[in-house]
């Protein structure tokens, strides 16, 4: 996969925007309506990309209770409290531009072990998420072409 970038992979998967005021009654409502949909984007006034909240997050946020008493306790306390999105959003989000090489997005992928990344335009406003199964999808269709 050499010389392909990000852009490439066009279209990217679909990305849900909400705010920092949505409640975790109304994020759960999401998830289970859009099933495929692994992040919640969490926006600014400007639509500027703020910070993501996972499914798995959430789940742990409700069912906080049987998250491991040996959890770092700033984990645990923010899982606990958390009532809205801007509670409980992950504010350092690892995003990739269009122009970004898919082998730079590789290597971030796996030294960082995620399976998703948002990308986003030079305003910070998101275009969609890249995802190890589309990388996948296009290394498989190379090695037909082998």
């Amino acid at each position: 996969m050499k010389m392909k970038i990000v852009s490439e992979f066009q279209p990217f998967e679909d990305a849900l925007k909400i705010d920092e005021s949505f409640t975790i009654e109304a994020m759960v409502r999401l998830f289970v309506k859009y099933p495929r949909i692994h992040h919640l984007c969490i926006m600014d006034p400007e639509a500027h990309l703020k910070g993501l909240i996972d499914r798995k997050r959430l789940f742990k946020a409700i069912f906080s209770h049987h998250v491991s008493e040996s959890s770092r306790i700033h984990e645990l306390f923010t899982l606990l409290t958390s009532e809205s999105a801007a509670d409980l959003m992950i504010r350092h989000v690892l995003t990739v531009s269009p122009d970004d090489s898919i082998d730079s997005v590789i290597e971030t992928m796996i030294r960082e072990n995620i399976y998703e990344m948002p990308v986003v335009d030079e305003q910070k406003k998101v275009l969609g998420f890249l995802s190890s199964a589309m990388i996948l999808k296009e290394w498989l269709s190379e090695q037909k072409g082998s």
